[in-house]
């Protein structure tokens, strides 16, 4: 009589035996469809992107113009050339401070400064005037002056949590999520693991670090819970999109999107310091049970 491995294993052979060699075009397509995938996961980025118009003094716009975007980090550049109808656009623009300056023939130098870049938020420039002039003359002017204010690209509400706001605010836990509580439309009731957004199911949020998803799939039965936990040291800002999230953003109809903290020219970093006061920290006097004195 053939023992149950003897039997498991002849039948695995059978199996393999039977089954069909993998043809050339067959493992084509499968390695089309995994990098495919692949594909998809990379372009779930959280870099943002800098557009906007230039006009002269008349309200016409200028076609021909070199914007140059300029880290005020790292002092990498960036440029474009305004279109016939004067607009630019430069997409893959990481979170932080820039500067922009617009040269053109016949007129002064334009330089905005203190451009705020942060995660999903489009940067629109609407404010670029160039005034009559030498390109040797230069006109500054602040972010405040030329940014749009207003999100006219897309129909996304959204709420960015930046550097000073995730350093500074009380946590308790040092998880930046739970700030997000305290954003229109999410209700956490005090815990982020009952949290809801708008009412809708845990199931229905996405929540990414630096463009990988970090839900938790096996517990979702709220909308700010991931899988990994932020820290306050690991999180430079955080976009929260309550409503009309794009279809480019994977599942979810509410998005939070973290993004780490970035280098730059000079070294910078964290110390830190556990003090426990060993008056209020030593342990706690207990009674003896039946003894009635201290233990």
């Amino acid at each position: 009589m053939r023992s149950p491995a003897n039997i498991l294993v002849s039948g695995a052979a059978e199996v393999f035996r039977s089954a069909r060699p993998l043809n050339l075009p067959t493992l084509l397509f499968s390695v089309l469809v995994v990098l495919g995938m692949c594909s998809v996961a990379i372009s779930q980025t959280v870099s943002t992107r800098v557009s906007g118009v230039v006009k002269d003094t008349a309200g016409a716009t200028v076609p021909g113009a070199k914007v140059t975007l300029i880290d005020a980090s790292t002092k990498d550049q960036k440029t474009a050339t305004t279109s016939d109808e004067g607009t630019f656009s430069i997409a893959d623009v990481r979170v932080g401070t820039y500067m922009v300056t617009v040269e053109a023939t016949g007129f002064k130098k334009l330089q905005v400064s203190n451009i705020e870049a942060h995660v999903d938020i489009p940067v629109v420039l609407n404010g670029l005037v160039l005034e009559p002039g030498g390109v040797a003359e230069t006109v500054a002017v602040t972010a405040t002056e030329a940014q749009s204010l207003i999100r006219s690209e897309d129909a996304k509400l959204s709420t960015t949590i930046d550097v000073r706001q995730v350093q500074d605010l009380p946590l308790n836990g040092r998880n930046p999520i739970n700030l997000a509580g305290g954003m229109a439309g999410v209700n956490t009731n005090a815990n982020i693991r009952t949290s809801a957004i708008n009412g809708l199911r845990g199931s229905f949020s996405n929540i990414t670090w630096d463009g990988i998803e970090i839900n938790d799939n096996l517990v979702r039965t709220d909308a700010l819970f991931g899988s990994n936990t932020p820290s306050v040291a690991g999180v430079a800002e955080f976009t929260l999109t309550t409503q009309n999230a794009g279809a480019d953003e994977g599942v979810g109809i509410s998005q939070v999107k973290f993004t780490t903290p970035r280098g730059g020219s000079s070294y910078h970093g964290e110390v830190y310091d556990f003090y426990r006061n060993d008056k209020m920290g030593g342990p706690l006097a207990l009674p003896r049970f039946g003894e009635g004195g201290p233990r």
